[in-house]
């Protein structure tokens, strides 16, 4: 099908078909839109919504004060004080701001073979005496026992062993705190064997 100008009909036909299906279908959507009695039952809906009386909004809820926290230092030694240990010497704790090294482990001592360990992983077995000298029965983690006395060093802080009695070895230990070092006193007894 050609026209007098021998161009082809059918495209443009395809053109008029199109924009009536269009227009056609827009106008149905606008006429659902505007005015149709399927929305009656919508908008009575809605105004009796806005008929009702609004709502009164309740008190906040009350909200509870906080407790008030006092610190105290009740039972807890002052860290600036002198420290008294067992055989009656008194160990000054004062703050030094500067590097204050005389707490740490003296570097050119060697280390003896307990010092490999954290204390808590070892454990005391028993105690050994000949003559005036006692000595404390240490297990190692391995299940190795080893014999020290007063004066020898276990744990990873140069825990010093100060006395030996039959349930319990008592150490001083070196702990580094930031740019000093201080004296802190451990226990281990008998009790804590087989940890």
């Amino acid at each position: 099908m050609h026209n007098r100008l021998g161009r082809s009909i059918v495209p443009e036909m395809m053109k008029n078909i199109v924009a009536t299906v269009l227009l056609g279908s827009l106008s149905l959507l606008m006429g659902g839109c505007v005015g149709g009695g399927d929305n009656d039952d919508l908008r009575k809906k809605i105004d009796d919504i806005k008929a009702r009386p609004g709502g009164k909004i309740g008190a906040p809820p009350q909200i509870k004060p906080i407790e008030k926290v006092v610190y105290s230092m009740e039972g807890i030694p002052d860290p600036f004080k002198e420290v008294v240990i067992n055989d009656g010497q008194v160990r000054k704790e004062e703050y030094d701001p500067e590097m204050d090294t005389r707490y740490c482990p003296d570097p050119d001592r060697s280390r003896e073979v307990l010092e490999g360990y954290t204390l808590d992983s070892l454990a005391m077995v028993g105690v050994m005496s000949q003559e005036d000298t006692t000595w404390v029965l240490i297990r190692s983690p391995e299940g190795t026992v080893h014999r020290l006395k007063t004066g020898e060093h276990m744990g990873q802080n140069s825990g010093k062993i100060t006395s030996i009695d039959s349930t319990r070895v008592e150490l001083v230990e070196r702990v580094k705190t930031g740019k000093r070092c201080k004296l802190r006193d451990a226990v281990l007894t008998l009790n804590d064997a087989g940890k």
